[in-house]
């Protein structure tokens, strides 16, 4: 208990210096570890936003979107929602401006798990 109450009211030691960096170093990587996981696991999260050590987080609402043929294969699916193009990122579902792409490839081709169904895209193709 001694060595928390001295990390709380800093009384001076030459000790002082390494064991706060070292209390502050292993807060700040449990914070990582739990922002990692937020970042990995955005279906339990929702949405993710970090602001310095505050994490917020917001629920998004789920939209109906339909699926678009690309002459490009992304790592997103290519989806219209209204009027707008966007890419549904795998996982979690969110929606995207931009996709990122990848070489396509007919021997393995981006699958998609959508509306219960697994959607494999090929430039011009769409699978089911």
């Amino acid at each position: 208990m001694k060595n928390k109450d001295f990390l709380c009211n800093g009384r001076g030691s030459k000790y002082e210096p390494v064991i706060r960096t070292g209390y502050i170093y292993k807060q700040k990587q449990i914070l990582e570890t739990q922002l990692t996981i937020g970042k990995n696991r955005p279906v339990d999260f929702a949405k993710l936003y970090t602001k310095q050590e505050v994490v917020y987080i917001i629920k998004c609402q789920a939209v109906e979107v339909s699926i678009r043929e690309e002459k490009e294969c992304f790592q997103e699916l290519p989806v219209t929602y209204g009027e707008d193009n966007y890419f549904m990122s795998p996982h979690n579902h969110i929606l995207l401006k931009h996709g990122s792409p990848i070489t396509c490839s007919n021997l393995v081709p981006p699958i998609f798990f959508v509306a219960s169904k697994w959607w494999a895209i090929t430039p011009g193709k769409e699978k089911r």
